[in-house]
């Protein structure tokens, strides 16, 4: 199987005006200065460019050099000492079409790779949270009382688990999913 073969189809113009109606108006801009509501108002002409800009992204694997490139602003945590600097959380500003652009393949690779998620994580999956694990914490607990079992849990908190991963083996991950997936496809079929 070629590379080619397990590339997703180009990203159609429905695909990108879908995205831009699900960008929130109001928010924090990039370092590039264009604002949601900039690219809420672009007509069919720059939509197309757009989508013409995504694709090629796709195809030679690389993005704008000014996305790569964040403003970041501290903000001050709740009921923290304003002069220590320990009381600030960095927050790092994307530009708005790389948002879009981030979202769409989420959208692409999101089913593919939510299937082969376990049950059991919950972190950044819709329909799941915290609570719907203490839930389901408790009930293990309960049914294992009932039983007369004991249970046992260990908590680790890892924190800022994300800036300790290694990126490129967690994207080396998502592609391996994905080719999978495409591999266990009858043949003329895409995500």
């Amino acid at each position: 199987m070629n590379e080619s073969s397990t590339q997703f189809p180009p990203f159609s113009i429905e695909e990108v005006d879908a995205g831009i109606k699900t960008i929130k108006l109001g928010k924090a801009v990039g370092i590039d200065g264009i604002t949601p509501e900039m690219i809420h108002h672009l007509g069919p002409r720059a939509r197309e460019w757009i989508t013409r800009l995504f694709n090629k992204c796709v195809i030679t694997k690389k993005v704008p050099k000014v996305w790569k490139k964040t403003k970041v602003v501290a903000l001050l945590k709740p009921g923290k000492d304003p002069k220590s600097p320990k009381s600030y959380r960095p927050i790092s500003l994307l530009c708005v079409l790389y948002k879009l652009y981030e979202r769409l393949i989420m959208t692409r690779i999101s089913p593919i790779v939510d299937d082969q998620l376990s049950c059991d994580q919950a972190g950044f999956r819709p329909d799941r949270s915290c609570c719907g694990q203490v839930l389901n914490l408790t009930q293990f607990i309960e049914d294992g009382y009932e039983n007369q079992l004991k249970t046992g849990a260990v908590f680790v908190d890892l924190t800022a688990a994300y800036d300790t991963v290694n990126h490129k083996a967690l994207l080396f991950k998502v592609a391996k999913m994905i080719k999978k997936h495409h591999n266990n496809q009858s043949p003329g079929i895409s995500a």
